[in-house]
């Protein structure tokens, strides 16, 4: 039983279905904050996936990025680039290493 659900059940509440909207919003916050989720690095490749997609789709072809629009694309590919940097790395290494195994 979560500290949540202990709570609720000191006040006689059973279900969260009894909170009020205000209350079951509370609820849900705090519910989210003590599981504690963690954000691996597909989150952050999606999250910057997802911004370059919406500068991109500012573009029209013909009006080029403003300036800071440049500054954030550098910036989401330069966070993919390292993120998926150590995977490459190992790749080459594995290809090298094979190269020399088979020679």
């Amino acid at each position: 039983m979560s500290l949540l659900d202990k709570l609720l059940n000191k006040r006689g509440i059973k279900k969260t279905d009894e909170l009020t909207q205000e209350e079951r919003a509370v609820y849900e916050n705090y519910e989210r904050v003590l599981k504690g989720g963690v954000i691996s690095i597909e989150d952050i490749k999606k999250f910057c996936d997802t911004q370059i997609k919406i500068i991109e789709g500012k573009c029209d072809g013909v009006t080029p990025l403003t300036n800071m629009q440049q500054a954030c694309m550098h910036v989401y590919l330069s966070i993919l680039k390292m993120l998926d940097a150590p995977e490459k790395e190992r790749e080459t290494l594995e290809r090298y290493l094979t190269q020399l195994i088979n020679k």
